[in-house]
């Protein structure tokens, strides 16, 4: 994608991005910031998954504490 390919025309008020004139979508052509973005999505997506197995954990734990406590009340 070249600076001057008539497809593309620079925005005004960011030249690191394009408009094609095509489809009327925004390029963003800095490779860096796209790179970032996408470790960036990539560390909140295993976050995520974290804090769901960490869910998960805690309510098998609750579980398992009520069923020893139903246990031991039964056995009174």
């Amino acid at each position: 994608m070249s600076h001057t390919d008539p497809k593309y025309a620079v925005v005004k008020e960011d030249p690191s991005l394009v408009r094609d004139s095509y489809s009327k979508a925004i390029i963003n052509r800095n490779t860096k910031d796209y790179l970032r973005r996408l470790v960036a999505k990539k560390t909140f997506e295993d976050k995520e998954a974290e804090i769901q197995r960490l869910k998960s954990d805690v309510d098998e734990l609750k579980s398992m504490v009520q069923s020893l406590l139903s246990s031991t009340q039964n056995s009174k």
